[in-house]
């Protein structure tokens, strides 16, 4: 799926999201998921995610003139559709996105929120907050020579990938971008696919396998070739369409239901209503009236109203992303994971896990040793963690035992280590709760490594 030393802020509003045709209450019957894009700077993310919310009529038209209208103005008429979600004009000076954005918007067969995320590795904590919160990822690469992936394009492409895979993604769909610069050439799109096959076999990852599926589909953000329609400037290209590709892989995704798990990432006080918490429903489903115990800690308390986009609700399910007002007055704070008492299922509190890792970097001492203490972000938590037993070395690729007991480890390995938390903390087996069994460990702004539980 970065310095963790606060929570992550709730979704922003999803400006305008609200009057798309697509948003209406049928679409509330559909299943619902998160959307990552991610992928190397100046790729074209950013502009495809804005085509594929223009296309759905999910942004409303008047606005969307707006954005064109002041592109224009200010001379660059081709970033109106990225100008959809960057909105800070830090932003739109700088040519790339520089924090996440939300956005909904639904196909024929689901509900999708859009989290777009920066490609650049200066904001490598926004890269992992949008992955951890995902459930399928889009990378989006170029087609384009002139804007080719290189040493440092292509080490983004298998950081990201690498990253949204030990994250838990095990659906990726590559949008080869910018086909319009190549002139739509069949050519460059199968180079374009060897590059990310190739980059996705150095990270030691598989394509088409029963663990990782990954699907490539030709497109141009700026034309909208391929996006919602098919292309008829690619006769060539018989598959899906991105809009296809996408349902497809939310088919994929879609496991039998667990027990609910709620995800707080804010907790706020509001004058006339009471203690409102705001949290993502990782798995299971949430209905008002419910009686929810929360850990570490093992506070109980029943939720009296669910409410998401500023739309009350009866009930809510996997990958909403909900206020829930409660009947306490305090005690719940951000990192915290609830559970139904019914369900007879609860989350708890750790002593210590051990979690398969992939170092990325090193940390300022140079290598991760035992007793090692690194901070760990876990779903919306972010404690300290000792790395109290370096267990084994493996080969990332086979998972075959290199060594055992490691003195350390260095940026390209993978083991199997023993974490201690210095605080408490609450994380499943990646098996049994994939959004609580994911987590990445960091140091002074730097991905030192992800891993699973």
């Amino acid at each position: 799926m970065a310095s963790f030393s606060s929570p992550h802020p709730p979704p922003p509003p999803l400006e305008d999201a609200s009057s798309s045709s697509l948003g209406s209450n049928a679409d509330l019957d559909l299943p619902h998921v998160n959307l990552v894009f991610i992928g190397p700077c100046s790729s074209g993310k950013s502009t495809m995610a804005g085509r594929l919310i223009v296309d759905s009529n999910a942004i409303d038209q008047r606005l969307f003139e707006r954005i064109q209208q002041t592109a224009v103005e200010q001379g660059k008429p081709d970033r109106c559709y990225a100008w959809v979600l960057d909105k800070l004009q830090s932003e739109r000076d700088r040519g790339g996105t520089m924090h996440v954005a939300f956005w909904r918007f639904a196909s024929r067969r689901c509900r999708f929120t859009i989290v777009d995320a920066p490609g650049h590795a200066d904001f490598a904590k926004d890269i992992v907050t949008a992955m951890s919160q995902a459930d399928i990822a889009v990378l989006v690469v170029s087609a384009d020579e002139q804007q080719e992936l290189g040493a440092d394009g292509s080490a983004q492409c298998r950081e990201h990938t690498l990253l949204a895979y030990t994250l838990g993604l095990r659906q990726i769909v590559v949008c080869v971008s910018q086909m319009d610069e190549c002139k739509f050439s069949e050519e460059s799109f199968e180079e374009a696919c060897r590059v990310v096959q190739r980059n996705l076999h150095l990270a030691g990852l598989k394509t088409h396998d029963v663990y990782f599926d990954v699907h490539f589909v030709p497109t141009s953000g700026l034309t909208g070739d391929n996006v919602l329609s098919r292309s008829e400037s690619m006769p060539w290209y018989c598959g899906p369409t991105l809009v296809e590709a996408l349902d497809d892989a939310v088919a994929s995704h879609f496991k039998p239901e667990r027990p609910l798990r709620v995800l707080l990432q804010e907790v706020m006080k509001i004058v006339g209503t009471g203690l409102v918490a705001v949290g993502r429903i990782a798995t299971g489903s949430l209905r008002k009236g419910s009686v929810l115990e929360f850990a570490p800690g093992r506070l109980n308390c029943q939720v009296l109203a669910i409410s998401k986009h500023h739309e009350e609700l009866e009930c809510a399910g996997s990958g909403d992303v909900v206020n829930m007002t409660v009947d306490i007055d305090g005690g719940l704070r951000a990192g915290m994971v609830g559970a139904m008492i019914e369900e007879d299922c609860p989350a708890r509190e750790c002593s210590s896990f051990v979690a398969q890792v992939i170092v990325l970097a090193a940390p300022k001492s140079g290598e991760i040793t035992p007793d090692s203490v690194l901070w760990v972000q876990c779903h919306m938590a972010q404690v300290p963690c000792a790395f109290e037993d370096l267990v084994s070395r493996t080969d990332r690729c086979t998972g075959q035992v290199l060594e055992m007991k490691p003195s350390c480890l260095r940026p390209g390995d993978a083991a199997v280590v023993r974490l201690r938390p210095h605080a408490p903390l609450c994380v499943e087996a990646f098996a049994d709760f994939p959004p609580l069994g994911r987590f990445s460990v960091v140091d002074q702004k730097i991905t030192v490594a992800v891993g699973v539980v």
